[in-house]
């Protein structure tokens, strides 16, 4: 039983640097934007801007570009579906080729919106709106779960 699941954050044929500036958009604005919150009180109280601009920018940036990191490694964008094991591929995985090592499932669990993967080492939570084939996924890890051998 080997099925390939993609999320909707899965990059298909993008190349690696579109994907991450595309990814890079929000972080970046809401980073800018509470800079230029910060800037707006200082002007509106009449005190100087220069150290706030020389450092803020920069490091509004620099956080940005961590956040962006943090969440592409984070992110599953695919879901490999073997006969007694499960590999999650995170957006990072898919753009650099890396494959993490495959993972023996213990546990599907389901709420309303999600579904909760649970293996020896960690907990996956798969939001349904994140997964378009959602339904047909649920349906795979419960038939591969509750089958016998496991």
């Amino acid at each position: 039983m080997d099925a390939v699941f993609f999320s909707r954050f899965h990059p298909a044929q993008t190349p690696d640097l579109r994907a991450f500036r595309t990814a890079l958009v929000r972080p970046l604005a809401t980073c800018l934007l509470a800079l230029a919150v910060v800037l707006l009180v200082r002007a509106l109280q009449t005190q100087p801007l220069g150290l706030w601009l020389s450092l803020g920018l920069p490091l509004a940036v620099l956080v940005a570009l961590g956040w962006t990191g943090y969440w592409m490694q984070q992110t599953p964008a695919e879901l490999h579906l073997y006969a007694d094991t499960v590999v999650l591929r995170s957006i990072w995985d898919v753009l650099t080729g890396r494959w993490p090592p495959p993972r023996r499932l213990l546990g599907v669990r389901r709420d309303y919106d999600r579904t909760h993967l649970f293996f020896e080492d960690m907990l996956y939570t798969l939001r349904d709106t994140d997964w378009p084939e959602a339904e047909r996924l649920v349906a795979r890890l419960r038939d591969r779960h509750s089958s016998p051998g496991n």
